[in-house]
C-alpha cells in the first residue's frame, strides 16, 4: 500500500514587529551631505518599508513604495531593469529553452509521469477522488509522459488533493502568510523536492526556510533596500556524489568572503550551502510588487557574488582548449514568487554591468489539481537545471577560486 504524504512541519517564521513596539521605537534620521544622494546601509532602517526589514511582515508605514525602489535602483551603472518575457528574441538562449519547457507544462503536456495515474482504476474512481482528477484522467495520454519521470517522482493523487484542500482552507478563511507557508507553500516544495525516504537531508539539492536571511551589504547595489526571502532551494556540497572534496573547497573560498558565506546572505544555516533559487511568498492579493523587489534584489546580489568568484579564479590557467568560466555561461538565475495560490517564475541575466529581470511567468495554481501537478513538474525541472547546469558551473568556479587563493597564500606550493 502506497505511503500517504505526511504534512511536513514548516520552520518557524521570523519574528514580527509588534505595533506597540513600533510606535515606541524612536525615529531614526538619515544624515546626508547637502546635495548628496543617500546610499542605503544595513542600519538605514527607515529607507525601506519598516515591515519589510523582516521576513515579509505587513509594512507599518510606507516610506518608499517598491515601484520607486525599482526606479532608483535602475539609476546605478550597475543597476537593474525589468523586461517582459513575451519577446523570446531578447532572451538568453538557455532561458528561452527553459521558457519553452515551462510553457509545455502550462498546457498540461507531460505534467505527470508515465504511471502517474496507475492508482486510479477508471474515470469513476477519478471523479470520486475529485472532479479535477476526472478531467486529468480523461486526457491522461496527453498529461502523462515517460520523459516526465526523468525529472523526479510524480506525487500521488491523494497527496495532490491534500495540497488542494489545504489551499482551499487558507483562502476561504483568509489565513495569514505564515499559515499559507505552513499549510501550503512549504509542504508543496517538499512534495516536489524532498522525497519522504531515509536520508531526506542527505542529498545534494534540498529546500529550506530562510526567512531571517539578509543580503550582505557588500553585494547590494546602490539604492537597494535590505530585503529578505522566505525559502530557498540550496545545495549541500557534502552530498555531491561526484566530488567528495568540494565541501572543503567551498570552505576555503568562504573563508575569504564577507560574513564567511558562500552566498550573498549572512544566514548562519546557509554559510556553506550555496543557494540556487530564492523564493518569496505573500498572501493572496498582497505585496506582489514588494515580492518582485525582494527577489530582484537578491538575484542582483547573487550575480555580484558569482562575478566575484569568477574574478578570484581568473588568474588560474585553463587546460587545452577550455575557456575560463563566465557568469554569462549560466544564461540566467531563477527565482520564484508565490502569492497565495499563484506560483510565478522570474529570472535574472547579465547585460554588461547591468542586471536584467525578466518578468514573471505563471507556473500554475494550487487552486486546482491541474495547477499543482504543473508546479511540481516545474520545480523538478528547475532542480534538473541546478543539477546539470548551475552546480557543475559553480563547482568549477569554486575550484578555480580556491586554487588561486592557495597559490596566493603559498606561491611555492
Amino acid at each position: 500500500m502506497e505511503n500517504k504524504f505526511v504534512h511536513p512541519k514548516s520552520p518557524p517564521d521570523s519574528a514580527k514587529f509588534s505595533k506597540a513596539a513600533a510606535e515606541k521605537a524612536p525615529t531614526k534620521k538619515r544624515k546626508t551631505t547637502k546635495g548628496a544622494v543617500p546610499n542605503p546601509s544595513p542600519d538605514d532602517a527607515q529607507f525601506d518599508d519598516e515591515g519589510e526589514q523582516e521576513k515579509t511582515p505587513r509594512p507599518l508605514r510606507s516610506v518608499h513604495p517598491p515601484a520607486i525602489h525599482h526606479q532608483t535602483m535602475a539609476l546605478s551603472s550597475h543597476g537593474l531593469e525589468t523586461r517582459a518575457r513575451s519577446d523570446p528574441s531578447g532572451l538568453p538562449r538557455s532561458l528561452a529553452a527553459m521558457r519553452t519547457k515551462l510553457l509545455q507544462f502550462s498546457r498540461g503536456r507531460g505534467i505527470l509521469g508515465e504511471n502517474g495515474l496507475d492508482s486510479i482504476q477508471d474515470e469513476t474512481a477519478a471523479r470520486a477522488l475529485h472532479p479535477d482528477m476526472a478531467a486529468i484522467y480523461e486526457d491522461k495520454e496527453f498529461c502523462c509522459s515517460a520523459c516526465r519521470d526523468e525529472l523526479g517522482l510524480t506525487p500521488s493523487p491523494e497527496d495532490v488533493v491534500y495540497i488542494l484542500e489545504s489551499a482551499g482552507d487558507c483562502l476561504s478563511v483568509g489565513r495569514s502568510e505564515a499559515a499559507w507557508n505552513h499549510e501550503v507553500h512549504f509542504p508543496l516544495l517538499c512534495l516536489a523536492l524532498r522525497n519522504r525516504s531515509k536520508g531526506a537531508f542527505q542529498r545534494l539539492i534540498n529546500v529550506t526556510s530562510c526567512s531571517s536571511a539578509s543580503v550582505i551589504p557588500d553585494y547590494r547595489i546602490r539604492f537597494t533596500p535590505d530585503q529578505k526571502i522566505d525559502f530557498c532551494v540550496y545545495l549541500d556540497p557534502h552530498h555531491d556524489p561526484n566530488d567528495t572534496k568540494i565541501s572543503s573547497t567551498v570552505d576555503t573560498i568562504r573563508a575569504s568572503l564577507p560574513a564567511l558565506s558562500i552566498n550573498p546572505t549572512d544566514d548562519l544555516s546557509l554559510l556553506s550551502n550555496p543557494i540556487a533559487i530564492p523564493i518569496e511568498t505573500k498572501r493572496p492579493g498582497e505585496g506582489l510588487d514588494t515580492a518582485n523587489l525582494q527577489v530582484a534584489a537578491f538575484l542582483t546580489a547573487h550575480l555580484t557574488l558569482l562575478q566575484r568568484l569568477v574574478d578570484t579564479g581568473a588568474s588560474v590557467p585553463v587546460q587545452d582548449e577550455d575557456k575560463p568560466p563566465s557568469v554569462d555561461d549560466l544564461g540566467f538565475l531563477p527565482g520564484l514568487i508565490v502569492q497565495g495560490n499563484t506560483w510565478n517564475f522570474i529570472a535574472a541575466s547579465r547585460q554588461y554591468s547591468r542586471t536584467v529581470i525578466w518578468a514573471e511567468t505563471s507556473l500554475g495554481s494550487t487552486g486546482d489539481m491541474f495547477g499543482i501537478y504543473q508546479i511540481v513538474a516545474s520545480l523538478q525541472l528547475l532542480r534538473q537545471w541546478i543539477n546539470t547546469t548551475y552546480w557543475p558551473w559553480l563547482r568549477r568556479v569554486t575550484q578555480r577560486a580556491a586554487t588561486a587563493i592557495q597559490l596566493r597564500d603559498d606561491p611555492a606550493g
